[in-house]
């Protein structure tokens, strides 16, 4: 009988494989909206565009500029989050590139960038990517990425704060509170990884005291006991494996043996269940295809054949089961972090285990 993974509490529509994917992105091209990544729009847009380079056909082409027209239309800069916008930022430089649209980033933006200046030095809280300040942190990294140097000040200024910032630590919590407080979504392991991230692009002397990024790994692993066997969140967003990941940049920007060593256990046990165990979901935030991509990614920089097994078993997995569309939930079914288009890309990616086109969009920073 074959297999349909579900979240869902009715009865969903399932596809199957790549050729099905795109089918049904296709036909529901004309319903989705949204400029981030956990709506449809957006999320569509890439997966249209890399599928057609993939097969090497050339009429996609129009259906992803009008998917990105879609998201840019459901814009609306005082509703929308920062994470949403950071999310349009990095699709709208890669399709400009491209020339799949025809747009001026640096005008596009313009007024986006100051709000998001002033966000970035405001002195607010520094959790996950999912809070305003940081997540106008990540789109102020993108926009720095594509050139926008406006933005090379302010996030050496955060950076600088988040190594020295250990006021934001509140009550004392314990078990599925504290272990979400050190999650990438909302956490902790966020300001980590921007550090590290802004660390080896030279935008921080690491000479300086680190004693927020000290703090704050220090709270991620106190949730692991090594001495005690115990069950990993292999989610990616908010589960072991974001937090893990963090850690161990960390330890790689900063040259810290032990940030290394204990973010590569982790992450080791991490891959070691999957490969017992498997996989309870197949989405990007908390189910195998984020998996998979943290998998080949962490196999690229540490050459760790576990990380290259984990990363094909859930590749082959993906390939080959059906996966439950939520029509329900329009924007979420067909999104990169939640829903098909991030399951797409994640089976195009698993055939090239160098493609690290997927990283930014995945926070593998």
């Amino acid at each position: 009988m074959q297999q349909t993974v579900s979240a869902f509490n009715y009865e969903p529509a399932a596809v199957k494989g790549l050729a099905e994917i795109h089918e049904a992105i296709a036909k529901a091209s004309w319903k989705v909206s949204g400029c981030g990544l956990s709506q449809g729009a957006l999320s569509c847009a890439l997966f249209i565009d890399k599928y057609a380079r993939y097969q090497k056909i050339d009429h996609d082409v129009e259906l992803s500029r009008e998917l990105f027209d879609l998201g840019c239309r459901s814009l609306a800069v005082e509703r929308s989050s920062w994470l949403e916008l950071a999310d349009l930022a990095l699709v709208c430089h890669r399709f400009s590139r491209r020339h799949i649209v025809e747009a001026d980033p640096d005008y596009f933006f313009e007024d986006i960038d100051k709000i998001a200046i002033q966000v970035v030095q405001h002195n607010g809280p520094l959790t996950g990517f999912n809070s305003a300040r940081m997540g106008a942190a990540l789109y102020a990294m993108r926009r720095l990425a594509a050139g926008a140097s406006a933005f090379s000040k302010p996030v050496s200024s955060l950076t600088s704060a988040i190594t020295l910032d250990t006021a934001t630590s509140g009550p004392d919590q314990a078990g599925p509170a504290k272990a979400n407080r050190c999650s990438l979504a909302v956490g902790h392991a966020a300001p980590v990884l921007f550090a590290a991230a802004a660390c080896e692009l030279g935008l921080l002397d690491k000479r300086l005291p680190i004693t927020g990024i000290n703090w704050r790994i220090e709270q991620i692993l106190s949730l692991f006991d090594p001495a005690v066997p115990s069950e990993f969140n292999t989610g990616w967003h908010h589960g072991d494996l974001g937090k893990a990941y963090a850690v161990l940049r960390a330890g790689m920007a900063f040259e810290n043996k032990g940030w290394i060593g204990a973010g590569m256990h982790i992450l080791m046990c991490c891959a070691y269940q999957v490969l017992s165990q498997g996989v309870l979901g197949l989405d990007i935030a908390g189910g195998g295809a984020g998996m998979a991509l943290v998998f080949q990614k962490v196999y690229r920089i540490t050459g760790q054949y576990v990380f290259k097994e984990a990363a094909g078993r859930i590749h082959w997995l993906l390939a080959r089961t059906a996966i439950a569309v939520d029509e329900g939930n329009i924007d979420a079914g067909y999104s990169f972090n939640h829903g098909i288009s991030g399951i797409g890309l994640a089976i195009i990616a698993g055939m090239n285990e160098q493609d690290e086109e997927l990283d930014e969009l995945m926070w593998l920073i």
